[in-house]
């Protein structure tokens, strides 16, 4: 379906009284803010699809916006997932569109396309967008919207053999995976190249290819080298060999196992409630596993888009920042281009839209309308903001404010961090993990329980509260600051 770039006379009004609310920020090309922008609004048999929404991308920088009302309708459609024959129709279905995805990864990957036709390239961009779009769509429901309602019901269940204090470290010690995830791969894949004594260029190259999910809007190969060779140096300080590593690892998951099995003991005549425990910690891991495809869909998939900048005439940033899914198609079927003028307004901001069953799109001046009508007073007076226990405890410290923009952003945001201060941000992202562990409390506006800050952080065992919607804008880099995961609190001190 395309997005229409229409007037905004009709819809002043829907606008101004819609009580928009922060859903997630990152930071997102045109063609990937409008495959999410088609992921949650096309696929209304998945739960926490959206019906009304509003996107505003302001140079790069991405903000998911949707109704207060519709924060609580998908709230609700998480009982669903009390059913036990839809939760695993529901995780066959994540593996479908996964493996669709990867199986199309495979055949990308034999693909000169210095030699396709504009007609062959247009079919693989199809593909792309095609296989990507139902992936996000599934993927979305485990950000923590969706499953208020079993986390409330697995905790009411064990309140009763676990002191108030306790509970919320018990809760998040269950729900942490026992198995290696995603980043710890890929940190045991990289000191084996040092192992084997084969860190060339091409090898770098070769493994961001196979772990692309730290360099979203990632475009500069060189940049890509330089911070892989500093993560390197970093682990080869602190582990000698990938073996090292790897045995750490291993004996902290065995340590969490045992712990594990002694509060499950409690409740093990309890079927049903092992059941949802089981759910929501194999949610958090595929959370984890899947950024690969959507954090890193992009970088696997680039010369795709550097083939289609090339016969644009395009620098790939421009491209990567103006062009919808709509306009490539025209200019691979038709030799259709945007305006230099139409691309600069878009570079600087860009809205999606949908109200009332349809779909608008606006750029420029039109698009800073549709911002200002959303929003059209800000209260900043605000000095404390609740959310939701990730990890228990409690932590004073000084606020660092990082907006995961693109992957030069968070080079410099690396730099910048110093270690003991407390990371806020609207949601976190892999290549935040040196910061991560380098803080001494992790904040953020997006997630739940399942979310990626919430399963690093127990691994981590820092303080995290998650899903305040409003930390990022309540509180500046340097506020002293109080973290009461315990009770989900963070409270500025001055």
């Amino acid at each position: 379906m395309s997005v229409k770039n229409n007037g905004l006379n009709n819809y002043n009004m829907q606008i101004n009284n819609k009580n928009w609310t922060f859903v997630y920020s990152e930071g997102h090309s045109m063609l990937l803010n409008e495959v999410w922008f088609r992921a949650f609004t096309n696929y209304p048999k998945v739960p926490g699809i959206f019906k009304e929404m509003l996107y505003v991308n302001k140079e790069g920088l991405e903000v998911c916006y949707a109704p207060e009302s519709e924060i609580k309708r998908v709230r609700e459609q998480g009982k669903i997932f009390f059913s036990e024959s839809y939760r695993k129709k529901f995780k066959k279905d994540i593996y479908k569109h996964a493996n669709i995805f990867a199986n199309f990864w495979k055949d990308y990957n034999k693909i000169n396309f210095s030699k396709l036709t504009n007609k062959q390239l247009l079919r693989i961009f199809n593909k792309y967008v095609k296989y990507l779009e139902p992936l996000l769509a599934y993927y979305q429901v485990s950000g923590g919207r969706t499953y208020p309602l079993l986390e409330e019901f697995v905790k009411d269940k064990m309140a009763s053999d676990f002191k108030e204090n306790k509970l919320e470290e018990a809760y998040s010690t269950i729900l942490t995976s026992t198995d290696l995830d995603l980043m710890e791969k890929e940190e045991i894949d990289l000191l084996k190249l040092s192992d084997r004594k084969i860190v060339t260029e091409d090898n770098l190259l070769l493994h961001a290819k196979n772990y692309a999910y730290s360099y979203l809007c990632t475009y500069d190969q060189k940049q890509v080298l330089i911070s892989l060779k500093e993560r390197l140096s970093e682990l080869k300080k602190k582990y000698r060999n990938s073996r090292i590593f790897l045995a750490e690892r291993l004996k902290k998951k065995s340590d969490l196992l045992k712990v594990q099995k002694k509060i499950i003991k409690k409740f093990s005549n309890d079927k049903k409630l092992l059941s949802l425990i089981e759910f929501l910690r194999n949610q958090g891991k595929l959370r984890f596993d899947y950024k690969e495809w959507f954090f890193g869909a992009e970088y696997k998939f680039l010369n795709i888009f550097i083939e289609v900048a090339k016969r644009l005439e395009l620098p790939l940033q421009e491209y990567m920042d103006s062009y919808q899914i709509i306009d490539t198609q025209n200019f691979l079927k038709f030799n259709r281009k945007l305006s230099q003028g139409e691309i600069n307004k878009r570079c600087k901001i860009f809205v999606f839209l949908q109200l009332a069953g349809k779909k608008y799109f606006y750029s420029g001046d039109k698009a800073s309308q549709v911002e200002k009508q959303a929003f059209p007073v800000s209260d900043n007076s605000k000095r404390e903001v609740r959310g939701v226990t990730a990890n228990a405890g409690v932590v004073t410290g000084r606020a660092r404010i990082i907006l995961p923009k693109n992957f030069s952003h968070l080079q410099e945001a690396m730099k910048e961090f110093k270690a003991g201060e407390i990371l806020i941000t609207t949601m976190t992202q892999p290549n935040l993990l040196v910061i991560m562990r380098k803080s001494v409390a992790i904040i953020t506006n997006q997630g739940g329980i399942t979310s990626h800050a919430a399963v690093l952080s127990r691994e981590l065992g820092v303080p995290c509260v998650v899903g305040t919607l409003i930390a990022t804008e309540v509180f500046k880099t340097g506020d002293l600051i109080k973290v009461d995961a315990d009770k989900g609190v963070i409270t500025l001190i001055k």
